[in-house]
């Protein structure tokens, strides 16, 4: 299973315009307040993931958090298009860069990141990607710095990512 460390090396990896700052991270207020707002359950690993990193311009589509300032980046200005996601319990966690989206959601007590084809049909996942916010964000910025084998290799995503043959929210992407 991928850890914080093993996903934070990788995003170290990714690089960075001239003059853009690192990520700064959620506060607990603002994760209080988000969660006030929204009705939303934020499991361990996404809210340290968001005190971490609160939002970004990192990755195709950016990775999203708490970020009224930046909608680009803000689940809930995602929310606001899509509210049918929240009573599945849907957080929306990073986009593809061609409007569709990462989605964190509930499946058997853990919280798997599945794809979500917003052209085809943004209320049912499209294939799961990873079975946490780990190892969904380790696949992201490898596959950011080139490594294409993620998410359609079997082989490979087992690899690195054995939890994922637990989860049942949503078919495999090798099984599309």
């Amino acid at each position: 299973m991928c850890s914080r460390d093993e996903a934070l090396k990788s995003l170290s990896r990714i690089p960075r315009p001239m003059g853009i700052p690192g990520p700064i991270g959620a506060t607990k207020e603002t994760l209080c307040g988000f969660v006030d707002r929204t009705g939303l359950v934020v499991p361990e690993p996404l809210a340290e993931w968001l005190r971490d990193v609160n939002g970004a311009r990192i990755g195709p589509g950016g990775v999203l958090g708490i970020r009224p300032d930046d909608p680009y980046c803000d689940i809930e200005t995602i929310l606001h298009g899509y509210p049918e996601w929240v009573p599945n319990g849907w957080i929306p966690v990073a986009g593809d860069g061609c409007g569709n989206y990462y989605v964190l959601g509930p499946d058997c007590g853990m919280h798997p990141i599945c794809f979500i084809n917003t052209s085809s049909d943004y209320l049912k996942p499209a294939y799961l990607v990873a079975s946490g916010i780990w190892p969904f964000l380790r696949f992201l910025f490898d596959y950011e710095i080139g490594e294409r084998r993620w998410p359609f290799s079997r082989a490979y995503v087992i690899a690195h990512d054995p939890g994922i043959t637990s989860c049942s929210v949503a078919r495999m992407p090798w099984d599309t």
